[in-house]
This record gives structure tokens, C-alpha cells and sequence, in this order.
């Protein structure tokens, strides 16, 4: 962190007020500061909701493909919409998609508090959760162009490896925080959190991260690229979700089976008097399952 703050000149010299803040826009520590605020928050939402679960399952009644989703809608459409938008941020200017995500992050943040507090709806919870996703994604990639666009390339390195070590620890230190906010607070907490840090790191973000300029290369959008991404995201990590409940292997289809076997997932044979070897499947009674 020293050779960061060599970076910054002289403390105490330099002008006051509103001029000082525009002297010290674009300042490395500074920006650091607040793209770590922003993303910490979308880390710390990825962990801090899971001890939140149960509470949030008996709360609002849910059931528990319901509260799976309260975490799965969310990190499906952070994931999906993650390279689409760091296209945004270098047609439209990085600052602008940083402090977009920010706002949107933390007003859902509030929204699901209220929802749960007032409506208490869990499809709402896993609207808003989605929604809160969308604009999560906003802010990793814009904060690693930010950075690259305002440290020197000597100093990059050591700037991203404090970047990430803030992620990590806003990742480990989630189901702690959770597990204290939910045993004496509330569950609703658990989001709550996201204004206080969103509010913080948006003024920091508008008193000192500079704009970067749009890229010449992304003067359009690739519409046809862009869906065919999308849907390709999706459907790969659809199947990572949903592969602990549909299984990894499809067995073969045995040239003697039934239509019913199939159907099941599996191969029926045998009789009753003959029994092959069992598995679990939806097969009828009267046959066994190879």
C-alpha cells in the first residue's frame, strides 16, 4: 500500500474545497477506495443471503425451490449479463455503468428489505434478486477498467491484488456477518447493509473516479453476437444449477425397453421372479430396473 500512496503526492499541499475535490478526482487510492466499496458489495450479496435462507424460507412461507432461487436468480443473471454490460461501460463511459449498477444495487437491496417486511412475497424477493443481479454486474467489470484507466502500469498489479483481496474477504466474511445480522437483527438486514455501503461508495465514486472515455471500437453493438451469448451463458449455467436435481449422466437407451422405461430415465427389464439389479427410478412396480 506504500508504493500506492507515493502515488498521491505530498499529503496536506494542494487546494481545499470543491477545488481540492477536482484536484484529487482521478486520485489512485482514492478510486481504489470506492470500486472496492462497489464491489464488495456484490460479493458480500453473494454469501451473506445464504445463512439468510432458512429465515427467510420460514418467514415468507416459501418452498425450497422457491429460496433456492432467491440465490440462483440472482447469480444466473449476474453471470449472463456480466460481459454484455462491460460492453456498455466502453461504448457509454465506465463511470456512468459504475454508478448506474451502484444506485440499482442498492435501491433493490431496499426493495427486497421492504417486500419481505411489508409484502412478504417471495416472488417479489426473487424479482427484486434477479433485478439486484443485473445491476451487480454493472460493477465488477467497469471496476477493473476504472482502475486500469487511472493507475500507472507499474502499479497495476499490486492495485488488483488489492481489489481482489477485497473480494475475498467480503466473500468469507458474508456468512458471519449474515449469521450476526440475522440472530439480532433481522433477515431483512442482510440488504439493508447494501444502502449504507452503496450510499458511501457512490459519494466517493462522484467526488473522486474520473471518466474513462468511450472506446472508438464500440461505437455499435453486436445484436445477433450478444443473444447468441447471452443464451449460451444461460443454458451452461442453467445446467449447472439444475444438475444436482437432474443428474450429470443420462443412462442409454436398451433396445428392449419400454416407452415407460425411457421416459424415466432408465432401462426396465426383469420380472418378478428374475429380479435385475435395482435402481431408483420411476419405473412401475411389477418391473425392476437394470
Amino acid at each position: 500500500m506504500t508504493a500506492l500512496t507515493e502515488l498521491r503526492g505530498p499529503s496536506g499541499s494542494g487546494p481545499t474545497g470543491a477545488a481540492g475535490r477536482r484536484a484529487r478526482r482521478g486520485d489512485p487510492v482514492l478510486t481504489l477506495a470506492a470500486v472496492a466499496l462497489g464491489v464488495m458489495m456484490v460479493a458480500l450479496d453473494g454469501t451473506i443471503v445464504a445463512v439468510a435462507n432458512p429465515t427467510i424460507q420460514s418467514h415468507l412461507h416459501a418452498s425450497l425451490a422457491d429460496i433456492q432461487w432467491v440465490t440462483n436468480g440472482y447469480m444466473l443473471a449476474l453471470a449472463v449479463t456480466l460481459i454484455t454490460i462491460g460492453k456498455a461501460g466502453d461504448r457509454f463511459g465506465h463511470k456512468k455503468v459504475f454508478l448506474t449498477g451502484m444506485v440499482g444495487f442498492a435501491l433493490f437491496s431496499a426493495g427486497i428489505g421492504v417486500s419481505g417486511a411489508t409484502a412478504k412475497s417471495i416472488s417479489l424477493v426473487i424479482g427484486f434478486r434477479v433485478a439486484q443481479g443485473v445491476f451487480g454486474a454493472m460493477l465488477m467489470p467497469t471496476a477493473l477498467a476504472l482502475m486500469r484507466d487511472t493507475f500507472p502500469i507499474d502499479k497495476l498489479n499490486e492495485a488488483l491484488g488489492i481489489w481482489a483481496g477485497v473480494i475475498g474477504a467480503s466473500t468469507a466474511a458474508g456468512p458471519i456477518i449474515g449469521g450476526l445480522l440475522v440472530q439480532h437483527i433481522d433477515w431483512e438486514s442482510c440488504f439493508y447493509v447494501n444502502v449504507i455501503v452503496g450510499a458511501l461508495a457512490l459519494a466517493m465514486t462522484l467526488a473522486f473516479v474520473r471518466e474513462t472515455a468511450p472506446s472508438p471500437a464500440a461505437t455499435s453493438f453486436d445484436l445477433a453476437g450478444i443473444t447468441l451469448l447471452s443464451a449460451g451463458l444461460f443454458s451452461l449455467i442453467w445446467a449447472l444449477i439444475k444438475a444436482s436435481s437432474y443428474g450429470w449422466v443420462v443412462p442409454a437407451r436398451s433396445g428392449a425397453s419400454s416407452g415407460r422405461g425411457w421416459r424415466s430415465g432408465c432401462s426396465c427389464s426383469g420380472s418378478s421372479e428374475q429380479p435385475s439389479r435395482c435402481c431408483r427410478c420411476a419405473c412401475s412396480a411389477r418391473s425392476r430396473c437394470r
